[in-house]
């Protein structure tokens, strides 16, 4: 069976593991990033049906932001926008083209993505690495699950689609037992920005996006976005 709700896209990067400053070593950063993910069927963010152990327990050993948003509702320009910290407007990546999509939804397709994801976690813990390794967990967009009379993702702004889960765990962060609900996140622009951060990595200019840093570290924002924003052009 196809994984439709989390269909794993999972990017695996050890980009920063060589040393740094002599004896500054950089972390490994490995991002999970899932399709049509939404908050409602993770634990950690209240589902209460057990789906999800592998993503919770990552959440427990890091941080959990409850108001991320992505930059746009529809796969690759959502995508594009993660890699390069910048809006679909400016990447130019508008539409998915054309893309076959199964709208079933149900929980033994979260319980074989939240397997495969702790399969993954497993893997990495059986290395030297893993304990030099950022985990980030988010997604490219959220999914209707029904909500205002909506399946899969379709073409609107409701919370259901652009509030998606995001979640940092690993070397370097404070965890924090409480969800995050007092920061704004604009996940597709702050994610490059962070792990930049993280990483040891002069951080990009003209990037629209805020480092979350500080709260993974334990303390507070000395910025915030007023607003964020989602886009959609084309299927």
């Amino acid at each position: 069976m196809k994984h439709i709700l989390i269909s794993i896209s999972v990017t695996l990067i050890f980009l920063f593991s060589c040393t740094s400053n002599k004896d500054q070593e950089r972390p490994n950063i490995l991002i999970i990033q899932c399709d049509h993910l939404t908050q409602r069927v993770v634990g950690v963010y209240g589902n209460k049906d057990g789906l999800t152990p592998a993503i919770d327990g990552i959440a427990s050993r890091g941080v959990c932001f409850a108001n991320a948003y992505v930059g746009s509702l529809i796969c690759l320009p959502s995508r594009a926008a993660l890699w390069t910290g910048m809006m679909p407007h400016q990447t130019k990546v508008l539409s998915s083209g054309r893309h076959h999509y199964n709208p079933e939804i149900n929980d033994s397709i979260v319980k074989m993505a939240d397997e495969d994801i702790q399969a993954l976690i497993d893997a990495l813990n059986s290395t030297s690495e893993a304990e030099n390794t950022i985990i980030v967990i988010t997604t490219d967009h959220g999914d209707g699950m029904a909500s205002h009379r909506m399946v899969t993702k379709q073409v609107s702004f409701y919370d259901e689609l652009t509030n998606v889960p995001f979640i940092i765990s690993g070397k370097g962060i404070t965890p924090n037992i409480e969800i995050v609900r007092d920061v704004l996140v604009s996940a597709s622009l702050d994610l490059m920005l962070t792990l930049c951060e993280l990483a040891g990595i002069d951080i990009p200019g003209h990037k629209g996006g805020i480092s979350v840093v500080p709260v993974l570290k334990g303390g507070s924002m000395n910025q915030s976005h007023p607003f964020v924003a989602s886009e959609w052009y084309s299927e």
